[in-house]
């Protein structure tokens, strides 16, 4: 049995912390591939993509009742015919990710790149969202 000791719960906390800062960017669906990470600066949101030997061709990025969502498919890179494989890990199969853009997002600015496998997605901020200095009269 466990006893919650009121005061400071430094677990609770951090679990508290991470789920209000990823609650921006709630995923839609529940997947884990590709892996993707969601960074916030003052101007802009960032989310970068692992898509390992994947072409731009190959990736779908479209905004869908308020959701930003990700299609694609990583083929397989070939095996020669008659090949016995002894392991297989690889994902080689169609996925879509997707995340509820936040009002904040100016979708008419969403910007991507993609290079060396690694996709980056840039969702700027509104200029009524952005941070700025306020001067005292």
């Amino acid at each position: 049995m466990f006893v919650r000791i009121a005061g400071f719960d430094p677990l609770f906390d951090i679990d508290r912390t991470v789920d209000e800062m990823l609650s921006r960017f709630r995923t839609v669906r529940t997947a884990t591939y590709p892996a993707m990470d969601v960074a916030e600066y003052d101007g802009e949101y960032v989310i970068t993509a692992e898509l390992p030997g994947m072409k731009k061709e190959d990736v779908k990025i479209s905004i869908e009742e308020g959701n930003l969502v990700l299609r694609g498919e990583r083929k397989h890179y070939g095996l020669p015919e008659g090949t016995r494989v002894l392991r297989h890990e690889t994902h080689t199969h169609p996925f879509v990710r997707s995340f509820e853009l936040p009002d904040e997002v100016n979708v008419n600015e969403i910007s991507a790149e993609m290079k060396d496998g690694i996709l980056r997605i840039r969702l700027p901020k509104t200029e009524q969202a952005r941070p700025r200095e306020i001067s005292i009269r």
